[in-house]
């Protein structure tokens, strides 16, 4: 019976299609061989709850008669939820990448009944709007009538892309050369040279949070550094503080509330798209911190805690887990929830700074506007936080943006990560509670003892297959909590074997033995997908090849000679020849080989060593991967620093051995 099938569904996005006249189906074997029954090309449109143009899209297109009627009687239907399928994702965003040179969502592709992608694109108006986009309905008529009257130029399409995503899969290209730690400097000098010097961050419009790059320019500097910088470290200090700043400073930021939004349309960070996503918060969270245990910049430590108040106050649905995003759209439409005007502001904050506050944060005219402090000094932007207050307190009567609370396994790693990282950082030990809290909600939720779930619903329960991500992510986070546990409570052993647990996993289900480097998604494929991907370079966030690569690289420390030496360094080879060709695009990989490269380093600690002293002694140096353990091979109030293979003397001395760190 014809009818949509998405009510019954627990993603939210899904949930938000279920309404409609499409004849939509869920992805699904049942759907692919009704399009074999019927003969009919297949549909599948991707999105995610918080995508504002997804949301466009819907309105103007599916949820018209008319259209909803052409796509019903001509095509299958299939909609997805990338944040629950981020395996089928991936290989029709490569598919349409590669056909049109970019991507996005919404993602509407055109499949053939055996799931090989044909064509396709992203956001379609309803009509002709001068804008170059061909409309919908004249797309669905021209597919559906080559589909009927010419089929083979189809059939080639999708033979020559299923071929091309099989080859960028499976093509490895590993370096014949002997690793060379020359690489990495010579990848960064390459990227601070996309700096945009004026406004920060390394590109143009639109721009994202780079934190990938600035966690491997923080790393490249921390392990290089000496008493004359280098003009390489000069130019990177000047890239990093210049994009905080940007971070910090921009339209980005809730300066509300704090959190991060997904991205800036424009080169100077003033007008974002305001939908917020767990994964961006958290890696910048992290990035954030490493940034201000070196340049200790006021903006960077209000940033971080607020953004950490508003995910633990308003972004767990329930304790122990993180929601995946907040919708960039609220009743009033996109932003409204965020922007003011000057005489809202006027309104609301005390009359005595009301004319500054406005100067300061770019609010003039009747026009609702993004608040934008880019001029704004530290210590004014500390006397504006209690106007900040005020205006939170009357945002907080608006109609706010709907949350997505189901938990992406992956996504609430990163999170968990974080909270250890930013909490070593600046001495929060409730937030590293928190993120060791996450791990074992996640261990309790979404492991069943051999494989992960990849997400979580409420009522439901965790459910899909774990990807690379979800496991690579996971491991990364005990990994963090492992190396610093020793400084805070007794369990590291358990951190370690999760860790070493998951990697024993990912291997067989991940590694692709023949060509190098591990698949997205475990083999063999269980829905038919005939692209098995092989995900290199970081987007938004870091690929799972190069989370592997730093998982990998901090194992080494813990087992001198590993048992994961041959696969390590084939993804040292792999990465090798990336850094060469684009390293912006392996930043996170690069990373954790430029801590490799430069040696781990280890803190012996005996047993009578005052833990509170270490604490504090640490908290004034910048942050590096710091593995600390209890140890029987130095004096029980001594403290012994290792790097590599290189140790020195132990001393009782803390402040000598943390400032050789």
């Amino acid at each position: 019976m014809a009818k949509n099938r998405l009510s019954e569904e627990s993603s939210l996005y899904l949930k938000q299609h279920a309404e409609q006249p499409v004849y939509w189906w869920p992805w699904c074997e049942e759907a692919f061989e009704e399009a074999r029954r019927l003969d009919r090309p297949v549909i599948v449109s991707i999105g995610y709850s918080s995508c504002h143009w997804c949301h466009v899209m819907a309105h103007e297109c599916f949820d018209d008669d008319y259209i909803a009627d052409l796509m019903n009687r001509h095509f299958i239907c299939i909609k997805v939820d990338r944040e629950e399928r981020p395996d089928v994702d991936q290989v029709y965003m490569e598919a349409i990448q590669m056909l049109n040179q970019q991507g996005g969502w919404p993602l509407n592709v055109f499949c053939l009944p055996d799931k090989r992608p044909f064509t396709g694109g992203t956001y379609f108006p309803p009509e002709d709007k001068g804008q170059g986009l061909v409309p919908w309905p004249h797309l669905l008529m021209r597919i559906s009538e080559s589909y009927r009257q010419d089929r083979e130029p189809l059939l080639a399409n999708a033979e020559a892309i299923a071929n091309n995503l099989d080859y960028l899969s499976n093509n490895v290209l590993e370096s014949d050369e002997a690793w060379d730690p020359g690489v990495l400097t010579r990848a960064a000098t390459t990227i601070v040279e996309t700096l945009d010097s004026k406004f920060g961050g390394f590109g143009g419009a639109p721009k994202f949070p780079p934190s990938q790059i600035m966690g491997f320019l923080y790393a490249v500097s921390a392990v290089s550094v000496n008493d004359e910088p280098s003009e390489l470290n000069l130019k990177i200090e000047e890239s990093l503080k210049l994009t905080v700043h940007a971070l910090t400073r921009s339209g980005l930021f809730d300066h509300i509330s704090g959190g991060f939004f997904r991205y800036s349309v424009d080169a100077e960070w003033r007008i974002p798209h305001f939908e917020k996503m767990l994964y961006d918060n958290a890696l910048l969270v992290e990035t954030l911190s490493k940034l201000w245990s070196q340049y200790r910049q006021p903006s960077i430590k209000i940033a971080v805690e607020k953004t950490v108040s508003w995910l633990l106050e308003h972004f767990q649905p329930d304790s122990g887990r993180f929601a995946a995003a907040l919708d960039a759209d609220s009743a009033e439409g996109e932003g409204a929830y965020y922007l003011w005007t000057e005489q809202q502001v006027k309104e609301s904050v005390s009359a005595t700074v009301a004319d500054e506050f406005c100067e300061g944060f770019s609010i003039r005219g009747k026009d609702p506007l993004n608040l934008y402090p880019w001029g704004v000094t530290d210590d004014d932007y500390a006397e504006f936080q209690y106007a900040l207050s005020d205006l939170a307190e009357i945002r907080s009567s608006r109609s706010a943006p709907a949350r997505d609370d189901k938990s992406v396994v992956s996504w609430n790693a990163l999170m968990a990560r974080a909270l250890v990282v930013a909490g070593h950082v600046f001495q929060r030990t409730d937030w590293i509670s928190t993120g060791r809290n996450v791990l074992d909600w996640l261990w309790k939720n979404a492991w069943n003892g051999e494989c992960l779930a990849s997400v979580y619903y409420e009522g439901v329960g965790a459910t899909g297959v774990g990807n690379l991500d979800d496991y690579a992510n996971l491991a990364s986070a005990e990994l963090q909590l492992a190396f610093i546990t020793p400084l805070y409570e007794s369990d590291q052993e358990q951190h370690w074997e999760r860790a070493e647990q998951l990697v024993d996993t990912i291997i067989p289900k991940f590694w692709d033995e023949e060509n190098g480097g591990f698949c997205f998604a475990e083999s063999p494929l269980g829905d038919g997908l005939k692209t098995r991907k092989k995900e290199w370079f970081d987007n938004a966030v870091p690929s799972g090849n190069s989370t592997m690569m730093q998982v990998l690289s901090l194992l080494s420390v813990r087992f001198q000679k590993s048992k994961y030496e041959e696969i390590t360094a084939r993804l040292r080879d792999a990465f090798q020849d990336k850094a060469r060709r684009i390293p912006n695009g392996v930043a996170f990989g690069l990373e954790g080989l430029t801590w490799e490269s430069n040696g781990v380093v280890q803190l012996k600690i005996g047993s009578e060593v005052s833990l509170e002293k270490l604490r504090n002694e640490l908290a004034k140096a910048s942050w590096k991967p710091l593995l600390v353990e209890l140890s029987d091979a130095v004096q029980a109030d001594e403290i012994q620093l290792c790097k590599g293979s290189v140790c020195l003397a132990a001393s009782s001395n803390i402040g000598e051995i943390v400032s050789q760190v």
